[in-house]
């Protein structure tokens, strides 16, 4: 899955999964679940490139987050 990953990112897209990366560590260290969770599902560089990759994973988010999950990611590899 790494393959999938792309050789350079936009520095928007950097810039922004920074921020969120910061935000994450806030909301855990505010025991901010909510925020924790927009935190951890705001990926703009490797969720994009291989959830294409998982069968169903664009479903499964979608139902997890309107089930009332604070969030959802891919973990790793996937």
């Amino acid at each position: 899955m790494r393959a999938a990953l792309p050789t350079e990112i936009p520095m928007v897209h950097h810039v922004w999964n920074s921020s969120q990366a910061a935000t994450l560590v806030a909301a855990v260290l505010e025991g901010d679940a909510v925020r924790l969770g927009k935190a951890l599902s705001a990926d703009r560089v490797v969720e994009p490139a291989r959830a294409p990759l998982i069968p169903g994973m664009e479903a499964v988010k979608k139902e997890a987050l309107e089930a009332g999950a604070f969030g959802c990611t891919i973990s790793e590899a996937g």
